[in-house]
């Protein structure tokens, strides 16, 4: 990605965040009339973000397939169970507790990498074909294994449509790395254009996103402050747990730098919009909120990783 001044650039994304949060908190009539096109703004946001990815380096990742299965399964099993068994001490010891929160933290701590992380690598850092690479692997296991967690530990029916991630991955990932790729091919003068542009037009998206989504918890947000302050607490932790989790797991692997860098995006930068849509259905808001706060940290964390891998 092109960044001309890198000051500007992260005063910008704070800007884009910020704006963007209040506008929808503040008039969700607004917010709602984007929140319908999430999946074109990820798409678009993509789409922007996968132009300098090379696809052979992205067939390496799936032809040498030990890294990403073991990443995956850190991804899937090993943080939710973690924080489940973490949760199941701390409630034993110190304070009880519910069973509610306790499914919304495994709901969201479960769920696949999310189409934003590209966005966030090439914004911080890192590498895209491990983060790709485990977009895809992660999307199209979890509708097999969070349910099935989700069972064993709660003994609740709760289901994520293979068909639907499917689609999800076909339209919001696969319709725009294909594009970028054949953009290279076909116009390498406008592929440097849109490259000089990219992160500009990312924030366009960004702001569209987080538009829409804080337009839709805008009545809870207010109805019920004192949980959506508990709900970003809980983020923040969360957010700080995958991280601490994805490096660790990176050195244990003795990856390289960016690499370490690229699996803690991918653990941090989740599909939390997808629990959103599917808790709120099967559980209710109260359990689909803290996904949906957990877009808080999510925007902040990219400023604060952007500090501390510069100042490395």
């Amino acid at each position: 990605m092109h960044v001309p001044n890198p000051n500007n650039t992260f005063y910008y994304l704070g800007l884009s965040v910020l704006f963007s949060t209040i506008l929808g908190l503040l008039f969700p009539n607004i917010g709602i009339v984007v929140e319908p096109y999430l999946l074109l703004w990820l798409g678009l946001l993509l789409l922007f973000n996968l132009i300098n990815m090379n696809l052979s380096e992205l067939y390496t990742v799936f032809s040498h397939p030990k890294k990403l299965i073991i990443l995956t399964i850190v991804k899937l099993v090993l943080i939710p169970v973690g924080l489940y068994a973490i949760m199941n001490i701390f409630s034993l010891t110190i304070v009880p507790i519910s069973t509610n929160l306790m499914l919304s933290v495994f709901l969201l701590s479960g769920i696949s990498t999310g189409l934003g992380s590209p966005f966030v690598v090439n914004f911080v850092g890192g590498r895209l074909p491990i983060v790709v690479g485990l977009i895809i692997a992660t999307s199209l296991s979890v509708p097999f294994v969070l349910p099935s967690l989700i069972f064993l530990f709660f003994s609740s029916n709760f289901t994520i449509p293979i068909f639907d991630m499917v689609v999800l991955l076909l339209v919001a990932l696969m319709l725009p790395l294909i594009a970028s790729q054949l953009l290279k091919k076909i116009s390498p003068k406008l592929t440097d254009l849109v490259n000089k542009q990219s992160l500009n037009l990312s924030l366009v998206f960004i702001f569209l996103i987080n538009l829409g989504i804080f337009a839709k918890y805008s009545y809870f947000f207010f109805s019920n402050f004192l949980g959506t302050v508990e709900n970003i607490f809980l983020a923040f932790i969360l957010f700080g747990y995958y991280g601490l989790t994805g490096y660790g797991i990176s050195r244990i692997m003795g990856l390289s730098k960016d690499d370490r860098i690229s699996t803690m995006i991918s653990m941090i930068y989740i599909n939390n919009i997808l629990i959103v849509v599917f808790a709120q259905q099967f559980f209710g808001t109260e359990i689909a909120a803290l996904a949906a706060f957990f877009n808080i940290p999510y925007y902040l964390g990219i400023l604060l990783l952007k500090k501390i891998f510069n100042a490395k």
